[in-house]
């Protein structure tokens, strides 16, 4: 775990905004995270979670502790049945080079989306109302850490997703990994959906 005290949070936002935080607490696996969350509810300090930092606005100065998680899980691997299970830390982008190797896709419509796994899920990340596609469209489980009673669960299927909107929002978690099923796609035609 990395802890960094009057931390420039510059790089940490896609707005490239300094503002300083009075500590930023990095874990780099979930053991960690759950050490960082045990000890914050212990003495009962209120804290923000930071991904990705993309449409962030922050003050200049924050003196709340932040959890930055975009280093505790960018793991990525198939499993059985073509299923691609996923870090909440992985970018988008990478996860979209990992399924070009597999000629998978269907979400190169995030290509430019400057979001982690984890953000895009809870987001819900999408193409509009009037294309009504979603990174929800294939998932098939969430693996998440219930902050309320510290217990990692998992979220089946895909109810409850709408337009830049999922169950997550109403809950305190943290989104650890996601399960995909994408379709299989021929590499160009992947290459071109980036592209336009």
């Amino acid at each position: 775990m990395k802890i960094y005290n009057e931390i420039d949070l510059y790089r940490y936002n896609t707005m490239k905004l300094h503002s300083i935080a009075r500590i930023m607490y990095e874990p780099e696996n979930v053991d960690e995270l759950l050490a960082i969350f045990r000890k914050l509810k212990k003495e009962d300090t209120a804290f923000y979670l930071l991904s990705a930092g993309s449409n962030i606005v922050f003050g200049a100065r924050i003196e709340r502790p932040i959890v930055y998680l975009m280093s505790f899980n960018t793991n990525m691997s198939f499993c059985e049945d073509g299923i691609l299970e996923c870090g909440a830390s992985v970018r988008i982008q990478s996860l979209l080079e990992k399924i070009k190797e597999f000629s998978l896709g269907g979400i190169e419509y995030l290509a430019s989306v400057p979001s982690s796994v984890g953000g895009a899920v809870y987001m819900n990340a999408g193409r509009g109302r009037k294309i009504k596609r979603s990174i929800s469209d294939y998932i098939e489980s969430v693996r998440y850490l219930d902050i309320a009673d510290m217990q990692i669960k998992n979220m089946y299927g895909n109810d409850g997703y709408l337009y830049r909107s999922s169950p997550f929002q109403s809950l305190n978690t943290v989104i650890l990994s996601a399960r995909f099923k994408f379709i299989k796609q021929d590499v160009d035609i992947t290459n071109r959906l980036i592209k336009e």
